[in-house]
């Protein structure tokens, strides 16, 4: 008899085992859809937390930029963790049986373990390499490839393009070109009439009002590196060519420029080979094949304008090159600025929109004229402010896309999306102004801060991210 019990106890604790099996498996499937789910949810979660970091820690540099106060560029680089999901099914079996049949003599205990622990990299962007793209102008390549993939012309002529120096044609072999005057893109809080804003507003205006400019590349003779050097330095010249990075090559420097045997060339110099891009009136494509005289990157023979002051070199490997309509004679030689100065600009604007008497923001044109966005009478585009970040003390009444705090406790914000202004109390014909105390639109805000990304993340090398700190993110 007492065998019997044995043997039923046995099987009794085998089904128990067998069910807590059973149950554990789909427990622990239960708990890994569980898992998933929460994973992509955290997954998504840091992305979104990754975007806040970013485009607030722009926001805050513009800020910074607005105030004349030091920059501090940082970047959350990577999110890294583990996400631990496990089940346990503990088995309560009696150590004596008493031989009563109770029910509850064998049962499972399941308990189920989660955790996240999640931590992200947070970097000093202040690295040698970093810098030195950060503070140079933005090359000619990389605006022409902004400019293919059909960004509005007025946002790129207006946040990338530093300064235009104006030059006619001559027709005089020796002397192509002269110096006229130079267009600064400059807003500047203190000047009511935007005296340089406006010359610059109507260049861009008699550039593309009659549609998109064609943008036109060609191979240009290579600019100048070092000085010339006689024919008896070749050989220290021979060697420095192997251990160049840059595509140098080595050429005669005659005078005049053209064709010469190369027994008679007496003087050779390092040239760097470069692409010239120009921008042409959409209608006047015949002019992208003709050639511009290109000078030296150096410039030295630039001659002083009426007031002293040195003018600038026609045209560097810095410059794109723009041509006025047929009949003009104009040439325009636009110098770039560098990812800092489209950050410093965009502080200007911000300082035009909140510390000027009169708080102005500028508009642009947000499509391209011809391209099928003009109203319904044929006339210009719609406009749209080009940056936007305002004081939230006083405009409370505005919901934020973002907001951040600057060093001095002020509170500024990019309002969310709301409708652009559509009577435009401008000082000009050519420059627009929209007064900002009842503005509460986003304009091209975020697109302005996702180019500005892209300038700052082209600057980035493997270098920036030997050296990190880690701040913990404690997951819910």
């Amino acid at each position: 008899m007492r065998n019997g019990k044995t043997v039923l106890s046995r099987c009794v604790f085998g089904l128990a085992v067998v069910a807590a099996a059973s149950g554990c498996t789909s427990a622990r499937r239960g708990v890994q859809r569980l898992a998933a789910s929460h994973l992509a949810d955290t997954a998504t979660s840091y992305n979104l937390a990754i975007e806040q970091t970013q485009d607030e820690m722009l926001l805050l540099n513009v800020i910074r930029a607005q105030d004349n106060y030091p920059l501090y560029l940082t970047d959350a680089s990577k999110v890294t963790g583990t996400v631990k999901a496990d089940i346990n099914l503990g088995l309560k079996i009696p150590l004596v049986h008493a031989g009563k049949a109770g029910g509850n003599d064998y049962f499972a205990m399941p308990s189920v373990d989660y955790s996240s622990s999640p931590s992200m990299d947070v970097n000093l962007l202040n690295a040698k390499d970093f810098m030195t793209g950060f503070l140079a102008p933005i090359p000619t390549d990389m605006f022409a490839y902004y400019w293919d993939q059909g960004w509005p012309s007025e946002f790129l002529l207006y946040l990338i393009v530093l300064r235009v120096d104006v030059y006619k044609e001559t027709g005089d072999a020796k002397t192509p070109l002269t110096y006229v005057k130079s267009l600064y893109n400059h807003p500047d809080s203190h000047d009511p009439k935007q005296r340089d804003l406006q010359g610059f507003s109507e260049w861009v205006y008699d550039l593309v009002h009659l549609g998109r400019p064609l943008l036109c590349g060609d191979d240009a003779d290579g600019a100048a590196v070092g000085p010339p050097l006689e024919k008896q330095d070749l050989n220290a010249l021979k060697f420095l060519v192997p251990v160049a990075k840059e595509g140098l090559s080595l050429s005669p420097a005659y005078p005049g420029g053209g064709p010469a045997p190369a027994a008679s060339v007496e003087t050779w110099q390092l040239r760097q080979p470069k692409k010239v891009f120009s921008l042409a009136p959409w209608n006047e494509a015949h002019f992208c094949p003709k050639k511009i005289q290109q000078t030296d990157a150096s410039g030295t023979s630039s001659p002083s304008d009426q007031n002293g002051a040195q003018r600038p070199a026609p045209f560097t490997p810095a410059n794109v090159i723009a041509r006025g309509p047929t009949g003009s004679h104009v040439v325009f030689g636009l110098t770039l600025r560098s990812p800092e100065g489209v950050l410093y600009y965009l502080g200007q604007l911000a300082r035009l929109e909140n510390r000027a008497k009169e708080q102005r923001a500028l508009l642009i044109h947000v499509c391209d004229y011809k391209s099928g966005c003009a109203d319904s009478e044929g006339g210009e585009p719609p406009v749209s402010p080009l940056f936007v970040a305002l004081d939230r003390q006083g405009h409370g009444a505005c919901p934020s896309i973002i907001w951040v705090r600057s060093l001095d406790g002020s509170d500024y914000m990019i309002p969310r999306a709301g409708e652009d202004p559509k009577k435009i109390p401008g000082t000009g014909q050519f420059l627009q102004l929209a007064d900002v105390a009842h503005l509460c639109t986003t304009g091209r805000s975020m697109h302005a801060l996702d180019l500005l990304s892209q300038l700052i993340g082209l600057q980035k090398t493997a270098k920036d991210f030997t050296t990190t700190s880690t701040v913990k993110v404690v997951g819910q």
